[in-house]
């Protein structure tokens, strides 16, 4: 990333100035950029490392975007006035500034994936350095996983979405710039602005459309931070007095602030929610060098020199916190810091023998030899990305895998793992079924039995088509939930064969809340004439945050039939099985159960969510029916395997069911009180709040 390599002059704080580059050597060096740089850099790797103690620090790619339009407007305006731009010359410097610190990157990230890498993450892994490639690994992680979903967390390049953005930014925006310059350089900031406008709204569009993932790595949703630095560069505003800079400088540090403590990982994110740590890091730019105690704190030696190595910095750090989770999946304080440790070591050393060598033409003096290193290097990943996609390759790599498992994990660990990967590969093939936005038309034939889906942005009149399409004509009993409530889903068909179900769902997400299930009391008039509904059934992840969303779903719901019922609760562990498995000690085998005081996987209190999701039912007039004794018999201890066996475990993550699981769920259900009345020769029971 451009905001991340040092420039326009940082050499000077070196003391060794490159000689090649007419623009930095005009440009005066603020070090208070470097200190903002190191802000957002540090406020990354916290975020990446320990994401509670900075909810927002993911707001440092903002801060990174929008230093990288400042400085990249700042040196073409300047080369133009002096009439010394040339294209050869802006992309040499940043292929010298970019490429040559991520060679070592990919390459470390290369070998230790073909370690540790599982069979099943090995495309992926291949396709996101072909994609990184092409410059687009930001579109590829688009169509592959959300940034803030917890598999990001073993996806090693899912930090280079940033990179592909600035990367398609200077392919882009120089050519509109100097295209306005010949126009009029008096209406520049005008047309800059134009676009920045019309940016912004298409992020803020996606985000009240509620594609926040589009939103987040869409280029053109994402151009607007850039050219708010752009635009900062273009503007050249009067002299501004030391308490009005002051002003700006502390303006700034506390919109950045706020965001950083203030945003979390369910804030829509970006789009207007962004404008508050953009704004910020325009106002302390604008501040300038006369912002008094901003401008100090910012340019001391320790915030300089983090700044300094902010590039390699932030490239090392995501693989190496990756690769520590496949060996730990559930890291100490310790452990986690030594990684951090070691990332700062070899960013420095990126700096001392890579970065500042190349960028001052002490090493790979010449074009040829810079660009014959940037080709390479580009080269190298796609033919890696072609590899690792060859059967041949990939049992090698598999065996290499299994070498290092055996030297890290007892046999017992290792069948176990084995174990939880063919429940894992089962369930999403047979289990995880939904009609989405991407699924097609809707065939009977393919999507019979699959969950009436809002993901992938789906349409109301598709989830309509779905539900009417698999409803039967003599009654049917619709399930509304997440992930969990399709789990009960299934589970209910095994138990209550004679019925007929159907299912509403969207992914991570309570029914009623109006982001991800959008204009549900609508869909809920329009279903109640086309489909027969005798029964609503209601479950998903309970979260503390949760509770407030999925009432507003209850009198939609009971505006279709006066049955409906609410589920509560099952257990969200913190750490999925394989890796709490992995992070036992070495000769340690999981317990049969998991007591509320373990920290290790209980993040809440679930009997407290229980009596929670109780008092909802009574306050809104809907039956409970309580499923928490399946999970946890003894309220404050939660089972992890069926019949209390190894070989059978509950869970094939943190909180879904395994087809074993699934199918001990369904006998639970069968003898549920509350749902006796789903037995062919029993009639329907009347709801009312349940008071057990």
């Amino acid at each position: 990333m451009e905001a991340l390599a040092p420039a326009f002059g940082t050499q000077s704080a070196q003391g060794n100035k490159s000689a090649s580059e007419t623009a930095s050597r005009s440009l005066a060096y603020r070090p208070e950029i470097d200190g903002l740089r190191a802000i957002a850099v540090i406020s990354v790797l916290i975020y990446h490392a320990f994401p509670d103690w900075l909810p927002g620090g993911f707001i440092g790619v903002d801060i990174f975007f929008v230093i990288s339009g400042y400085l990249i407007t700042s040196i073409i305006l300047e080369e133009s006035r002096r009439r010394s731009f040339s294209w050869t010359r802006f992309y040499e410097r940043r292929a010298r500034r970019l490429l040559p610190p991520l060679a070592p990157v990919i390459i470390a990230t290369v070998a230790f994936c073909f370690l540790l890498l599982e069979k099943s993450q090995v495309p992926d892994f291949a396709a996101s350095l072909k994609a990184n490639a092409a410059f687009a690994s930001n579109w590829f992680f688009l169509s592959k996983i959300s940034y803030f979903d917890s598999p990001g967390a073993y996806t090693p390049l899912l930090h280079t979405w940033s990179l592909a953005v600035e990367e398609q930014f200077y392919f882009v925006f120089p050519i509109i710039l100097l295209l306005a310059l010949k126009i009029s350089i008096r209406f520049l900031w005008r047309i800059i602005l134009g676009l920045l406008v019309l940016s912004f709204s298409y992020a803020t569009y996606l985000i009240w459309q509620n594609q926040a993932d589009m939103a987040f790595y869409n280029a053109a949703a994402r151009f607007w931070e850039l050219l708010a630095g752009a635009l900062l560069a273009v503007w050249k505003p009067g002299q501004r007095s030391s308490r009005k800079a002051l002003g700006m400088g502390v303006a700034g540090l506390v919109a950045i602030g706020f965001a950083l403590f203030g945003y979390d990982h369910d804030t829509p994110f970006p789009g207007p929610s962004a404008a508050l740590p953009v704004g910020g890091t325009v106002l302390v730019i604008l501040a300038g060098c006369s912002s008094g105690i901003v401008q100090r704190t910012l340019s001391g030696r320790p915030l300089v020199g983090i700044g300094l190595i902010s590039y390699a910095l932030y490239l090392w750090h995501w693989p190496l916190l990756v690769a520590s989770r496949f060996i730990n999946p559930n890291p100490g304080l310790a452990w986690i810091l030594a990684v951090l440790l070691a990332a700062g070591l070899l960013a420095w050393a990126s700096f001392v023998l890579i970065e500042r060598p190349i960028r001052t033409k002490r090493m790979l003096q010449s074009r040829v030899s810079i660009w014959t290193l940037s080709v390479s290097l580009l080269i190298a990943m796609l033919a890696a990305g072609f590899l690792l996609q060859i059967p041949s390759v990939q049992q090698r790599q598999q065996a290499a895998r299994a070498s290092i498992e055996r030297a890290l994990y007892p046999i017992q660990k290792i069948k176990l793992l084995k174990r939880l990967q063919q429940d894992k590969n089962r369930y999403q093939a047979t289990l995880n079924l939904n009609f989405s936005g991407n699924s097609g038309d809707y065939s009977p034939g393919t999507h019979a039995g699959w969950t009436c889906s809002y993901d992938k942005q789906n349409t109301i009149e598709r989830i309509l088509e779905c539900l009417a399409n698999q409803a039967s004509k003599e009654g049917n009993i619709l399930v509304m939930g997440d992930s969990i409530g399709r789990d009960t889903l299934h589970a209910l068909r095994l138990a209550f064969p004679s019925q007929h179900f159907i299912m509403l769902h969207a992914s991570s997400c309570p029914p009623g809340k109006p982001t991800c299930f959008r204009d549900f009391p609508e869909l809920m008039r329009r279903l109640k004439p086309l489909v027969s509904i005798k029964a609503i059934f209601i479950n998903f992840r309970y979260r503390p945050s949760d509770y407030t969303k999925v009432e507003l779903s209850l009198e939609p719901a009971k505006g279709i039939t006066p049955n409906v019922y609410l589920f509560g609760v099952s257990p969200v562990f913190l750490l999925p099985m394989p890796d709490f498995v992995k992070s036992l000690g070495l000769r340690e085998m999981p317990p049969m159960t998991i007591h509320a005081s373990d920290k290790r996987m209980t993040r809440w209190d679930y009997g407290k969510l229980l009596d929670e999701g109780h008092a909802i039912a009574q306050r809104n007039g809907v039956a409970f029916v309580n499923i928490l004794p399946f999970f946890c018999p003894k309220r404050d201890s939660c089972r992890l395997w069926v019949d209390d066996q190894y070989g059978q475990p509950l869970f094939w993550d943190s909180q879904h069911l395994t087809p074993d699981g699934i199918r001990s769920f369904s006998e639970f259900l069968r003898q549920t009180p509350e749902l006796q009345w789903l037995r062919q020769d029993r009639p329907l029971a009347a709801t009312s709040p349940s008071t057990d």
